[in-house]
């Protein structure tokens, strides 16, 4: 049940109509379209909460290279999907859950042929779920 929740919730929800402050939709009746700066500072939102664990999200993504944009050269390429995958694994209890979420994520951003099939994604999800294990344990 768990896991319908965590995907119900944002499975429709675009990453920009995400509150950081309490991970809940925002209504769209607010929505406007996003300049340079809004999305620069909504990047800058998600890396000051989620620190670290943005980062590697966003890199782990381009090491994978799931859809084939690694081009050696933009390093940042994966950022905006990391934005969108992280609010959501708040409610993922597994690394399968995850990998719903991440494999939803992809089709959203791109479409179905380009994501391809979810098994594309299950290493990749393992190690997000370890990221954000690692990420949920107190600090020494």
């Amino acid at each position: 049940m768990r896991h319908f929740e965590c995907n119900r919730l944002f499975s429709t929800v675009e990453p920009h109509l995400i509150d950081l402050n309490t991970d809940e939709p925002r209504s769209t009746l607010h929505a406007m379209p996003r300049t340079r700066e809004d999305i620069l500072e909504e990047r800058r939102q998600l890396k000051a909460k989620y620190g670290e664990l943005f980062d590697s999200t966003a890199a782990l993504l381009f090491r994978h290279d799931p859809v084939g944009i690694n081009f050696e050269v933009n390093p940042d390429e994966y950022q905006a999907e990391a934005g969108s995958i992280l609010p959501r694994i708040y409610g993922c209890q597994s690394a399968d859950d995850v990998c719903s979420v991440v494999h939803e994520e992809f089709v959203r951003w791109f479409d179905v042929a380009t994501a391809g099939p979810p098994e594309r994604y299950t290493q990749i999800a393992s190690e997000i779920w370890q990221l954000w294990e690692v990420s949920r344990q107190p600090k020494k």
